[in-house]
């Protein structure tokens, strides 16, 4: 709070993460372990980068992996498409909150291919995966820019 007073936010932020990690020794172990993944994806709301590769990784592997499954389906497709219709597919499932693959969706038809061709059978439990973490290591990037560059208050 002296920080605060002070005006100074990196010192606040500092004292704030040691605060969080000293606190992950004496909390249950669910509370540990979110408090570990908290620091871990986003450096507790400081890690602009961090957030942002947990963001990519999440959409990108699971576009590469869609490919992947379509390639496997034995479709003799060109790789370029497989890769763009693994990638739309898993960027609309990561921000499933903008409609993208719905019907009617910009992303609808990339959606259809992976999954009339899904070879591995991945598309259905990787997509609740990052329909559920999507928005939550987006949120994670918000955080980390409005407390690194000071948006917002």
């Amino acid at each position: 709070m002296l920080m605060s007073d002070l005006e100074k936010p990196l010192d606040r932020h500092r004292f704030f993460r040691l605060k969080m990690r000293a606190r992950r020794k004496e909390e249950s172990a669910l509370i540990r372990t979110l408090n570990w993944l908290f620091e871990t994806i986003a450096d507790y709301g400081w890690g602009v980068r961090r957030a942002v590769y947990a963001w990519a990784v999440l959409w990108l592997g699971g576009g590469v992996l869609f490919s992947g499954s379509v390639a496997a389906s034995g479709d003799n497709g060109n790789w370029r498409d497989w890769l763009i219709a693994g990638l739309a597919t898993s960027f609309s499932n990561a921000h499933a909150f903008l409609g993208l693959a719905d019907e009617g969706g910009y992303l609808a038809e990339f959606r259809t291919v992976v999954e009339n061709n899904d070879g591995w059978g991945v598309v259905n439990s990787i997509g609740v995966l990052q329909v559920v973490l999507g928005p939550i290591f987006l949120f994670f990037v918000l955080l980390t820019m409005r407390n690194r560059f000071r948006l917002g208050g």
